[in-house]
């Protein structure tokens, strides 16, 4: 039977720092993925139909092209001095307000834009071409919601033009509208408007829904088509790593890359399959060399932090670590894992410190509240410690790990019959260390 001293001389207070709780495994691909959606974006701005040509709109057509040409050699501020004087010439000329508007937007001053946006739709309310701009402008915004709003309105005034279909497809995905976009891809693709283009979108979907296998297919149709596209060799290599394939993953990414030697996505995927290898010298070598091409990507400095980590790299994973939490403090996962790696080297104050600004920011993080009832643990703050496993269990009762944690902190405050339960429940699902002690600690 278990005492009071068998545990204190088993070192058992000691599993909080080194074995019951586990890293959080890089980001999902599915990020990654989604990521490499952004690159498909793109579109031409078109100037909605002139009407009748007065002596003020001809003039101001005139500051509008001058804006352009200025725009074109990235000499901004005189190019909205033009967008501005073919707004004074003609007031009323809705492309005026919607051209410094574009741009107001482009330099990060939303807030005009919107207004000068409202301004072009009142004067022009029938301009598809108006919606879609200011569509384009709130989804560089990440303001997706109200730029599907847009679009749905630029094709409804314009449903016959493929290129405001081909863009509707883009924000139907970035809002998660994936079986409306696949509607809209099957009409274009019937149509034969860009047939590789909207192939490489289709398979991405198909990717993020998990259907590996039919987004080969679509994928390998885009390559057959095209075998100079890098970017279909990269999500070639997704669909074969989400297949378990990761050395036939390996040879797509690389291929992309010699297709396209600064595609920062093909080498994280690349990465990622290292990784996934064994190869973590080629893996930080991927990443280094993203990082170069990408220097504010926080994933990617997260990434690296993972492997550098696994190197047995510990303060340079946590300058890593630190980077990406510079770039996005509201970056959980690194937040998570910067907290695991201060607590494995004994910097326990500062990983409560990164676990209590998780959790202030989103309290159903059960790996959070499972690390955190850990470090309470080397406090030996014991009924603390089981309230934050409790939390842990009440976010997601399979982990056994919070079982196990909670099972291991009754048994310090000599509550034998819940902490044996608990090491039970956590053996039953499988947890092997949970036997272990079990055993030692548990048997009559």
């Amino acid at each position: 039977m278990i005492t009071g001293a068998n545990i204190k001389n088993s070192g058992i207070e000691w599993w909080a720092r080194f074995n019951s709780c586990s890293e959080k495994e890089w980001y999902y691909l599915k990020r990654s993925i989604s990521a490499c959606f952004l690159v498909l974006i793109a579109g031409l701005l078109s100037i909605d139909g002139l009407r009748a040509q007065t002596p003020e709109r001809i003039a101001s057509i005139g500051e509008i092209q001058r804006g352009n040409n200025l725009l074109s050699m990235a000499i901004w501020p005189e190019a909205l001095s033009a967008f501005d004087n073919a707004i004074i010439l003609d007031p009323s000329f809705a492309t005026a307000y919607m051209k410094k508007a574009n741009l107001l937007a482009k330099i990060g001053r939303t807030v005009e834009a919107e207004q000068l946006y409202a301004k072009a739709i009142q004067l022009n309310p029938y301009s598809a071409y108006i919606y879609d701009s200011r569509a384009k402008s709130r989804m560089l915004a990440q303001n997706y919601k109200d730029a599907l709003s847009d679009l749905q309105l630029a094709v409804g005034l314009n449903g016959e033009d493929p290129e405001l279909r081909d863009r509707l497809i883009d924000d139907l995905m970035l809002t998660g509208n994936y079986e409306d976009a696949l509607k809209q891809i099957d009409s274009l693709l019937m149509e034969d408007f860009r047939v590789g283009y909207e192939l490489e979108k289709k398979a991405l979907i198909l990717l993020l829904e998990n259907d590996a296998d039919q987004a080969i297919q679509v994928i390998s149709t885009v390559i057959s088509l095209n075998p100079g596209s890098a970017f279909a060799h990269d999500l070639l290599g997704i669909g074969l790593l989400l297949n378990d394939r990761p050395s036939e993953a390996l040879e797509e990414f690389s291929r992309a890359l010699e297709l396209d030697s600064v595609m920062v996505n093909a080498y994280h995927n690349r990465a990622i399959t290292n990784r996934i290898l064994g190869n973590n010298q080629g893996a930080l070598h991927d990443l280094n060399k993203a990082l170069e091409l990408s220097q504010n990507s926080y994933r990617l400095y997260y990434a690296r932090a993972v492997i550098k980590k696994e190197m047995g790299l510990v303060d340079q994973a946590l300058a890593d670590y630190n980077e990406a939490i510079r770039i996005n403090d509201e970056f959980e996962d690194a937040l998570y894992n910067r907290a695991y790696t201060l607590n494995l080297i004994g910097r326990v104050t500062e990983a409560l410190d990164d676990l209590e600004k998780l959790l202030d920011e989103n309290p159903n993080e059960a790996e959070a509240w499972n690390l955190r009832g850990n470090l309470k643990v080397l406090y030996a703050e014991y009924a603390q410690a089981i309230a934050d496993y409790d939390k842990a269990i009440s976010l997601n009762p399979n982990t056994a790990q919070a079982y196990y944690n909670r099972g291991l902190a009754n048994l310090m405050l000599y509550r034998f019959t819940d902490g044996c339960e608990d090491l039970r429940t956590s053996s039953s699902m499988g947890f092997e260390q949970a036997k272990k002690k079990l055993e030692a600690f548990c048997q009559q």
